[in-house]
């Protein structure tokens, strides 16, 4: 009998992916501590709802001066709601980002 190296054991052999393609890389995401979820669902709620809001109320000829900024603002409200679920914290980044944003739009931020 030939050894040609060790054996992989069980989790090696489970963790290995099919010859050509990669093996499936793992969600990494922050971990919102055990708790504090419905915080941080509550939060990124309320600071979209804000941006939003800031968005729908902006006049028309402000709304035509900030294109380009009312792309990106929905840009981050976008990817706050694709993130919230697998993402929280990032989410929150997002949405803050929004928030801040819809403000400086308005003139609101100083």
């Amino acid at each position: 009998m030939v050894t040609t190296g060790p054996e992989p054991d069980e989790s090696e052999a489970e963790e290995a992916a099919p010859p050509g393609q990669a093996a499936p890389l793992p969600i990494l995401g922050a971990l919102v501590p055990s708790g504090r979820e419905r915080e941080y669902v509550s939060l990124i709620d309320r600071l979209l709802q804000n941006a939003e809001g800031r968005m729908r109320g902006l006049p028309p000829a402000r709304a035509a001066s900030h294109r380009t900024n009312l792309e990106r603002l929905r840009m981050f409200i976008r990817q706050a709601r694709e993130l919230r679920a697998r993402n929280p914290e990032a989410a929150k980044a997002m949405a803050e980002r929004a928030d801040l944003l819809s403000r400086v739009i308005t003139g609101e931020a100083r």
